[in-house]
């Protein structure tokens, strides 16, 4: 019975003992998962932490290696060496003239505005010698009081060209203020040139249009996208002056001649794509020290609490290789390898939105499809005037415009049908005694109107690329 009793007495003892072991091997069970569960991101970290230091390391390298490359060059990769480079490029022959001309004519903006080019006033489209133009006497007084600056202004334009300006280099620091206050040149000169021609006084025109492609060669440093959009900007202001000219019949040959070979002493643009871009890439290089410094620019402030690795160095040396190379097909069809260029680096910035690189090259670097646009631009309104004054010369040779343009002879007239992009030739007619020569198509060709400017301003955008030969 004692047995028995005892036996009795020891079985819950096994039992719990069992109840215990089997909860003691559940734990350890689930100890092992939460280890192995601890362990698998762990090991994924560590992994991934091997694969971006190994990355990072190549990423380096190459990284050194094309810096080293691009130093031997002489191009500039930091502040110090972007002024010297500035400097190499640059004449400081005329810097004081200069300098004294523009401080000058910044006011003459302030102190006319409703006066047409310096200010907003309304300037007639056709202009001939002697016409009426009830604004005409205030812009003579004006223009009187200014006489002497311009003088200044057309001895500044005999120094050689590009300007040197103590410009203070700092990344997007870099304050511009001799390249903006130029324009207030270029419109003080147009002023000038349609005065002259209603005065029927073509030689003091012919010097004012000198001296406003004078004034776009001194800012043509070709340093970064702002200075070639202010050189285009004022070589755009020289063509639209000569366009109205051609409106009248003041031009002998010998002076349509001058005017041709001016226009024949522009800039190559493929070169001035190129350098400028040397530029832009020098202030992405450098973004790294005007974090602190710089106000106003939120987007640079936001950017230092992201790590800037070797790769997005490396990356921001690419894309901007990339598109130094686009140039190499010429101008025919820049403006649409841009676009294609622009759609393949959006969808890799997709891949890697939050790098600091994807930021940047998002926020500050993506208008390379507008500046090939301008350089377009600017290539077909060269055409169509020199094509413009060729029509006119022949037009005073032979006493009638030509039927075509394959009439216009000799080696120094411009080839006719050309055409920038290879698309669309140059569209010539001739009715009612005048001609008429313009250019259509394209992607660049088209200046919509803006919806808030004036009638006057909208005549301008939409005849752009539209010149009237009388």
């Amino acid at each position: 019975m004692k047995a028995i009793q005892q036996t009795a007495l020891t079985r819950p003892n096994r039992l719990a003992e069992g109840i215990m072991s089997t909860t003691k091997s559940g734990i350890r069970s689930k100890l092992r998962w939460v280890a192995w569960l601890c362990l698998i991101p762990f090991a994924v970290v560590l992994v991934f932490g091997i694969w971006l230091a190994n990355r990072e390391w190549k990423a380096s390298r190459l990284l050194q290696s094309e810096l080293t490359q691009l130093k031997a060059q002489g191009q500039p990769l930091d502040n110090e060496a972007w002024a010297a480079w500035f400097d190499a490029r640059t004449r400081k022959e005329g810097t004081d003239a200069w300098l004294e001309v523009l401080s000058l004519s910044d006011a003459s903006s302030r102190i006319a505005p409703d006066l047409p080019f310096v200010g907003e006033g309304f300037v007639p489209i056709d202009i001939t010698p002697g016409m009426e133009w009830p604004g005409e006497p205030r812009v003579a007084e004006f223009l009187e009081v200014f006489d002497p600056l311009i003088s200044k202004i057309h001895q500044a334009g005999e120094y050689p060209t590009p300007v040197w300006w103590p410009i203070q280099w700092g990344g997007f620091e870099t304050l511009l203020p001799q390249y903006q206050e130029s324009r207030s040149v270029c419109r003080l000169l147009q002023l000038k040139a349609m005065h002259s021609l209603w005065k029927n006084d073509p030689e003091e025109a012919l010097k004012s249009i000198k001296s406003c492609l004078a004034t776009a060669s001194a800012v043509d440093s070709q340093t970064m996208w702002v200075t070639d959009l202010v050189h285009l900007a004022e070589v755009a202001m020289a063509h639209e002056t000569i366009n109205r000219s051609l409106r009248m019949d003041v031009w002998n040959d010998q002076q349509l001649e001058a005017i041709s070979k001016l226009l024949d002493q522009q800039r190559e643009p493929i070169g001035s794509w190129k350098s400028c871009l040397i530029g832009e890439r020098n202030m992405a290089l450098t973004i790294n020290d005007d974090y602190t410094s710089t106000d106003g620019f939120s987007g640079l402030e936001a950017l230092k609490y992201i790590p800037r690795l070797p790769s997005d160095d490396l990356r921001i040396l690419q894309y901007y290789q990339s598109m130094m190379d686009l140039a190499n097909g010429g101008m025919a069809g820049l403006p649409e390898r841009c676009v294609k260029w622009s759609a393949t680096w959006e969808e890799n910035f997709r891949r890697s939105p939050f790098s600091a690189s994807t930021i940047w090259l998002t926020m500050f670097s993506s208008g390379a499809p507008q500046l090939a646009t301008a350089y377009e631009r600017a290539a077909i309104q060269q055409q169509l005037t020199k094509t413009a004054i060729a029509i006119k010369r022949f037009q005073k040779a032979s006493g009638r415009f030509p039927n075509a343009l394959n009439e216009l002879p000799g080696p120094d007239w411009p080839i006719v049908n050309w055409s920038v992009n290879n698309r669309t030739p140059l569209i010539y007619e001739v009715e009612e005694g005048q001609a008429k020569l313009s250019y259509e198509g394209g992607p660049g060709a088209a200046f919509p109107p803006a919806v808030s400017a004036t009638s006057e301003q909208n005549y301008y955008r939409a005849n752009a690329f539209e010149i009237v030969i009388r």
